[in-house]
């Protein structure tokens, strides 16, 4: 019947309008910065690994820059390690610019990945307290199509609370933007279920 057909149409729309509506930044990788604790002793150097998701995509690229700003971003020393990455290429490998404050970096892979891996760590050593803050700027990978087609990557800073005369306190906010991507994806697939058993529904009665 013509009310059916409206039915299955009406159907396939509120699909398309509600997977178009979602955040891009769901769907796309994900690089996070991770602290870890530094056992080495009189060493009081903060250590923090920066990770990519591919979220199950294929990636052969990632590339961007690691900034770093706030006050005790002033005379800050960054040692940076990439022996350990995902990455065994570097057209440009990371290094810090201390008159830019920032890490560029390009790093690539034959084949490409597709699970979480390590892309480097820094080793921070800031002689002045306060707030530090480490941001991924103008980044991007490239997924492994034959194309070189060009994927979104999203990423959460990190707050470093630097107190010379104490420990130093991180704060990372990249897990609640994590669980709000979640809560997304699950209020969605709700909100389809309900359109859907309405919809039957209202077949079932004509």
């Amino acid at each position: 019947t013509m009310h059916k057909i409206f039915s299955v149409y009406f159907t396939t729309a509120i699909l398309a309008l509600s997977f178009s509506a979602v955040p891009q930044s769901v769907f796309s990788a994900d690089l996070t910065f991770k602290v870890i604790p530094n056992t080495e002793v009189g060493d009081s150097t903060t250590i923090i690994e920066v990770r990519i998701d591919p979220q199950s995509k294929k990636l052969n690229v990632v590339e961007g820059a690691i900034g770093f700003s706030g006050p005790a971003s002033d005379n800050l020393a960054v040692q940076v390690e990439n022996g350990q990455s995902i990455l065994p290429m570097w057209p440009t490998a990371p290094q810090y610019d201390k008159t830019q404050k920032v890490v560029n970096f390009t790093g690539g892979i034959p084949n490409g990945f597709d699970s979480e891996g390590l892309l480097f760590r820094l080793r921070l050593s800031p002689t002045l307290s306060g707030d530090l803050y480490l941001t991924y700027q103008n980044g991007s990978a490239y997924l492994n199509d034959g194309k070189g087609t060009k994927e979104p990557i999203s990423s959460q800073p990190l707050k470093i609370q630097v107190n010379k005369s104490a420990q130093n306190e991180a704060v990372q906010d990249s897990s609640g933007f994590f669980n709000f991507k979640y809560a997304i994806i699950v209020l969605l697939i709700v909100f389809l279920f309900i359109t859907f058993y309405y919809v039957q529904r209202k077949n079932t009665k004509i």
